[in-house]
């Protein structure tokens, strides 16, 4: 989940990832995946370091992370409430290896548990998620589009849904350029539109940068 910026994480001082956690995560996971009060067990994958899951931790939830060395994640199976991260599609760049990633993905979070993903949106030329260039082509291999999602974990049935989750939120804005920063106001609102998850033809189209997806076990 990323959730913060996937590339850029390891330059990101620790009040900042708390920050995003208790602002985006938490609030998820209390929607989604519980109730307020309860103590979910998640999992960080990919990351870079350990600042977000320590996040998550000091918002009173259990959190690991786990390592994808191209063929397995080092984790128990079938414990996880929530297993998260934002660098898929860095870390699976081609249809094998995003096959092997979404088995492991599935055998590690439990039934009714889900997987939280931050990804790229293939169909759109620029990425806020920090799993390639800010601005790229179209069907760039760190990308995916929200039909290959699909294609990967609701039609072999590893996963039953895929809910669309809001990018209101989820960007602070902080690591935004020096100019950038006074737009911001104007920059959360296009994301808050362009990933409205009552209008999915406009969430998975070229307008929408980066795409939050709650995939339901």
């Amino acid at each position: 989940m990323t959730i913060l910026s996937s590339a850029a994480i390891s330059n990101v001082e620790k009040p900042v990832a708390q920050r995003w956690v208790n602002r985006y995560f938490v609030p998820v996971l209390e929607s989604f995946a519980g109730r307020a009060g309860d103590r979910l067990q998640c999992l960080h994958f990919g990351a870079l370091d350990s600042l977000e899951a320590e996040g998550v931790r000091e918002a009173g939830h259990d959190c690991r992370t786990a390592s994808w060395d191209g063929w397995t994640l080092d984790a128990p199976s079938a414990l996880f409430d929530v297993v998260f991260g934002g660098g898929f599609g860095r870390l699976a760049t081609d249809s094998g290896t995003r096959r092997r990633l979404a088995l492991e993905l599935a055998r590690v979070t439990r039934p009714s548990g889900a997987v939280l993903l931050t990804l790229a949106n293939s169909r759109c030329f620029l990425d806020l998620s920090g799993n390639t260039r800010i601005l790229h082509r179209m069907g760039d291999r760190f990308c995916l589009s929200l039909e290959e999602v699909r294609q990967l974990f609701i039609q072999p049935g590893l996963f039953r849904e895929i809910q669309l989750l809001s990018l209101s939120g989820h960007f602070g804005w902080t690591q935004a350029p020096g100019p950038l920063r006074g737009l911001r106001p104007l920059l959360e609102a296009y994301v808050t539109w362009s990933s409205d998850a009552a209008h999915p033809s406009r969430y998975a189209g070229p307008l929408n940068p980066v795409m939050n997806l709650w995939i339901v076990r």
